[in-house]
């Protein structure tokens, strides 16, 4: 659960006032479509995934990719682009920010207790890289991701570039092939998860099925699998009873009416609760210094200065955006 003492942080500087000129940064490489078929903005409620995470209320907790839906116990914020890029809306600001590259944090090493990464990961070029970088910038953390289930279902993001599952508290990456951004079926579940409720007390009964929940603890334990490595058997073969069962295991008739009756009304609830406006709650920790947090990921110099809506290095140059809120 996360504590309530506000945050307070240094004098403001406009994001709006900075997009401009970061503009040609924001934007990834290539075509932001796929063959003329626009990407599909996200659908996904991550407070409906995102389990209750036990973060004490000292902790300071950094939020990598925090986008247009911030955790609420996150401290500090970082995304790649300043601009709807690969999400679902515009971008949060509302405690510090620095536009950061996941695959290369500017921070200094163990200054977090706790790093929340939710789907970011199969947007990666390089989880080698990431899985290092949150290893030594937080003791602990919490990663969320779909799993290669729903990729399947929902193929039309050409930038998602990895399958993901969890085995055994392990985390199994193999990359995703190209030419499954295209389905057969389309858009069918993309429309489903928009428009049927149905569908979506399905995903929420079998979250474990659609979307990977990992706690580390000390460093992620993954591994990256090529399609002729042992593993692909769970990427690319049928599953079998025993595979099946650790993801759906076998319920009594009294059991299934109990968990439908206790889903369907969550769901009712959870629905119109989203529904609500959101109240200005107030943030965790009093105050964050956040240039003694960081160091240059460039050249790991570790006095950074702050000034005009900037974080630079003084030794090599590098720089990047941080939105300091007032």
């Amino acid at each position: 659960m996360c504590g309530s003492t506000p945050v307070r942080s240094g004098s403001g500087w406009p994001l709006r006032s900075v997009v401009s000129t970061e503009r040609s940064r924001a934007r990834p490489s290539g075509s932001t479509s796929d063959q003329g078929t626009p990407y599909t903005r996200s659908t996904m409620n991550l407070e409906a995934i995102t389990p209750r995470l036990a973060i004490p209320a000292q902790a300071l907790v950094l939020e990598i990719g925090s986008g247009h839906r911030p955790h609420p116990c996150a401290d500090v914020l970082t995304d790649k682009y300043l601009e709807d890029i690969e999400r679902g809306g515009r971008l949060v600001t509302d405690r510090p920010f620095v536009q950061a590259d996941a695959e290369r944090l500017p921070f200094k090493p163990q200054v977090f207790d706790y790093a929340i990464c939710r789907h970011v990961l199969e947007h990666l070029e390089d989880p080698r890289a990431f899985f290092q970088e949150v290893s030594r910038v937080a003791r602990a953390g919490y990663i969320e991701a779909p799993t290669a289930i729903w990729e399947r279902l929902h193929p039309s993001r050409p930038y998602h570039r990895w399958y993901v599952l969890e085995v055994d508290r392990e985390l199994l990456l193999m990359p995703k092939p190209p030419s499954d951004a295209r389905s057969p079926l389309g858009r069918l579940f993309e429309t489903l998860n928009r428009y049927s409720p149905e569908y979506r007390l399905f995903i929420r009964r079998y979250a474990d099925l659609f979307y990977v929940r990992h706690r580390w603890q000390g460093r992620v334990r993954y591994r990256i699998v090529s399609p002729d490595a042992e593993a692909r058997a769970w990427f690319l073969e049928p599953w079998d009873a025993e595979r099946i069962a650790r993801f759906v295991p076998p319920r009594s008739p009294l059991r299934q009416a109990l968990d439908l009756l206790v889903g369907a009304v969550g769901s009712v609830i959870g629905g119109g609760l989203r529904r609500l406006p959101r109240p200005s709650l107030p943030r965790r920790r009093r105050s964050i210094d956040l240039a003694a947090l960081m160091q240059c990921p460039h050249c790991a110099h570790q006095t950074i200065v702050i000034e005009e809506g900037h974080a630079r290095c003084p030794a090599c140059g590098w720089q990047t955006v941080v939105v300091l809120p007032s």
